[in-house]
């Protein structure tokens, strides 16, 4: 009896202490110095801590951290504009309005002089980063602690037929890195990682539908982990990045900047012709790469594919950015776009659909964190989620996620209500 009083005791006693403690919650707009116009989805942390958030589509965020923190500097960067740093003590909380920032351009150097002198070309300078891609990224295992949203649109006969919206805290065990990166057959995408859900936010859908569960630890997640060129070699999105297949690539020194105090070489790629396929198809790629001089580590990637099809017409829009932390590169946001258009439809087909994913990793761990084991079943795991799942007002006002910027019309079942 004394045994199951402690355990209940220091279970309480965790969750008391886990939601008790003092936060910060600081709220900003994010905008261009020249233009006034609101950066989207820039990036804000606490120096030298891998503690952050992201701004939202109108460059507003809410960024809360523990107290402990309060005589530490705020740092608010956008690439290609220079960090722009506040010490914590001296900003604002009292005050509950949205404070304004503004981020100045980074000084741009558009002839490579640089390059030039060095005689080294755009295709050699991505060559040498994807070579470097082993030593300039985190190998070790760790967790990540992310914020993740799913946002779906299914169109039929000109109106929306389907609305589907899933926000999660979502932890993501990274095994020790391994050099093999391939892809899974066709149809089932495997990675490394391992997930756990912390929470669910919100659950909306326009129908009656609960299938939105599944898109967590079914191939939503796995699908945008899967653009992170460090642990996978995905052969439909980086082909840009292997040296015997970017032949096919023309690559341009697009500008030079600096960010955070490091010379960046902005690097356009696009296909030299239209790719013909299967089925008629027409494929076009392009995009930039981002790549830090001094030791050729990419920092992000823009990408843009847009193929069409006897059948179907598909546009999808991926972008990914790595952090500076202890050395060393770490995953820090994913987003994937993706718009399909159905040319020749049938009666229960969309003729389009829109996806919408966000991954946002806003605090690492690199010791004392619990191994996530693997997932069970994705229908098991969607069972385990309406039977144990709540939603804890107290979890979300202290944790960091993207504001909502899109609002979706009712029915909704989320874990408000």
């Amino acid at each position: 009896m004394k045994k199951l009083f402690l355990i209940i005791y220091f279970l309480f006693y965790g969750y008391f202490f886990l939601y008790c403690q003092n936060y910060l919650i600081f709220r900003g707009i994010i905008k261009d110095q020249d233009s006034k116009e609101a950066l989207a989805f820039a990036s804000i942390c606490i120096q030298n801590e891998y503690i952050g958030t992201m701004s939202n589509e109108n460059g507003k965020f809410d960024f809360k951290f523990l107290e402990k923190f309060k005589n530490d500097t705020l740092n608010i960067s956008y690439m290609s504009y220079e960090v722009l740093k506040k010490p914590i003590s001296k900003l604002d909380f009292k005050e509950k309005k949205y404070h304004v920032f503004y981020l100045k351009k980074s000084d741009i150097q558009l002839l490579p002089i640089t390059i030039i002198a060095d005689k080294i070309t755009a295709r050699e300078i991505v060559n040498k980063a994807v070579k470097k891609i082993p030593d300039n990224y985190y190998k070790s295992e760790h967790l990540m602690e992310s914020y993740f949203i799913s946002e779906d649109l299914h169109y039929k006969n000109g109106g929306i037929s389907e609305k589907m919206k899933t926000e999660a805290a979502v932890e993501i065990y990274n095994p020790k890195y391994k050099k093999i990166r391939k892809i899974s057959r066709i149809g089932k995408i495997k990675v490394e990682e391992n997930f756990k859900i912390l929470g669910i936010k919100k659950e909306t859908s326009i129908n009656d539908y609960e299938n939105s569960f599944f898109s967590i630890y079914g191939n939503a997640i796995r699908g945008v982990i899967i653009n992170n060129i460090f642990r996978y070699d995905n052969p439909h999105n980086r082909s840009f990045l292997k040296k015997r297949k970017n032949k096919i690539f023309d690559f341009k020194i697009k500008s030079q900047f600096t960010y955070n105090e490091n010379l960046i070489y902005k690097i356009s790629f696009k296909l030299k012709k239209i790719q013909k396929g299967l089925f008629n198809s027409k494929t076009k790629i392009y995009g930039d790469i981002y790549i830090r001089q001094k030791d050729y580590a990419i920092l992000g990637i823009e990408y843009f594919r847009y193929v069409n099809t006897n059948f179907e017409e598909i546009f999808s829009h991926q972008k990914i950015e790595y952090k500076d932390y202890k050395g060393k590169l770490f995953l820090s946001y994913i987003s994937s776009d993706n718009k399909t258009k159905v040319l020749d439809t049938e009666e229960y087909v969309p003729d389009s659909t829109k996806q919408n994913i966000k991954l946002l990793i806003n605090k690492i761990k690199l010791e004392n964190f619990t191994k996530i084991e693997k997932n069970k079943k994705d229908f098991d795991t969607h069972l385990n989620f309406q039977n144990n799942l709540k939603y804890i007002p107290e979890f979300w006002e202290n944790y960091n996620y993207i504001l909502d910027t899109i609002s979706f019309q009712k029915k909704e079942f989320d874990f408000k209500n």
